[in-house]
């Protein structure tokens, strides 16, 4: 991968502009188009035991593997999702006593290049029940969308506010003048989670 324009060199500029620590990088027509195989798929992975709902322990792996096929499912077979550079982050997004999760993950390398794409996903905890001798998951996944990538803008990974129905993140983007390695404009963006789906406030 070219040094100049890997997404490393892109955090290391985020992380001079905001002054914190940054999670590393290696690494939409066609989404609305899979949206239903990616949740049939990880309706099969998203299963856990409930003892971490009622411990009030948030669980991550559930939400790790969840993502890992969300990379399988956005990536072209080429790109790389690298599992130690995602960023997991609960909160209240749907209810004042629910522990949801917001997951940022970055996909890199398509068509062997040095392309690549950040995106935000959000899942619901979902408390535990069954029904018929079929038990809950702990989370299911409420929406996904790519919200960066090479020349356009990345974000702080650990700058995230969640609030109801809403998560604010802070990041900077590429402006006429910038070098393809520097984003020089500070963001701060807020994503509205409504309706079983995701959009970017004005």
């Amino acid at each position: 991968m070219n040094r100049l324009t890997s997404p490393s060199r892109h955090r290391a500029a985020l992380k001079r502009k905001l002054g914190r620590a940054q999670p590393g990088w290696e690494g939409c027509d066609s989404f609305i188009r899979r949206v239903s195989l990616v949740r049939r798929f990880i309706t099969c992975i998203l299963v856990a035991s409930s003892s971490a709902w009622s411990a009030g322990v948030p669980d991550e792996k559930p939400i790790k593997s969840a993502v890992s096929a969300l990379v399988d499912q956005f990536g072209d077979g080429i790109a790389i999702g690298y599992p130690k550079y995602r960023h997991i982050q609960f909160g209240h997004i749907f209810s004042p006593s629910s522990k949801d999760a917001v997951a940022f993950f970055a996909i890199e390398g398509f068509e062997g290049t040095n392309d690549y794409a950040e995106y935000l996903a959000v899942f619901q905890a979902i408390p535990p029940d069954s029904f018929l001798g079929r038990a809950t998951r702990p989370y299911r996944l409420i929406a996904v969308m790519q919200i960066g990538g090479k020349s356009w803008r990345i974000f702080d990974w650990e700058a995230v506010v969640l609030k109801h129905e809403s998560i604010t993140v802070a990041g900077t983007k590429w402006v006429d003048g910038d070098a393809g390695c520097c984003p020089s404009q500070p963001i701060t963006v807020t994503f509205r989670v409504q309706h079983g789906s995701m959009r970017e406030a004005p």
